[in-house]
């Protein structure tokens, strides 16, 4: 079962990252309305700093963050005329970074410490050798995929 279960994680891991490189080759031009539709609710669900917001891979790959944050402020421009300068279009970017980040801040405080440290007590039996950084991007990562929120 354990077996099987790890054989699924690892084709959806493969799936996700075909898909982020996918998105990292893509041009704005190849984008439809149905992509801008779907970027402009990702982007109205991280400036409402929505927790049930699967953030994960955002912040697992800063870069697909980057290239994510601007196509939501490029499709703001294009559907709503919203902006005139680069400077308006880098402070709609700016703000989406800033909500994004107060997002891992609240997951990391709905994150349940007892969840928590026992999980960590049991990686640590299977990998003594643990370095302090290792554990401290375990408890982030763990944080940050909602995995252990509070109910």
């Amino acid at each position: 079962m354990m077996e099987q279960c790890l054989k699924q994680a690892e084709k959806d891991i493969e799936e996700l990252n075909q898909k982020r490189a996918e998105f990292m080759a893509m041009d704005f031009e190849e984008l439809n309305n149905a992509d801008y539709k779907n970027f402009l609710e990702i982007g109205n669900r991280i400036i409402a700093e929505d927790v049930t917001l699967n953030v994960y891979e955002l912040y697992k790959h800063p870069d697909t963050r980057a290239k994510c944050f601007a196509t939501i402020a490029k499709i703001a421009y294009h559907v709503n005329k919203m902006f005139q300068t680069e400077d308006r279009m880098r402070t709609m970017i700016d703000s989406l970074e800033q909500h994004f980040q107060n997002m891992i801040k609240k997951m990391v405080l709905y994150t349940d410490s007892d969840k928590l440290a026992e999980l960590l007590l049991e990686i640590k039996k299977d990998n003594p050798n643990m370095t302090a950084e290792q554990e401290s991007q375990f408890i982030r990562d763990m944080a940050v995929s909602g995995l252990l929120s509070k109910e």
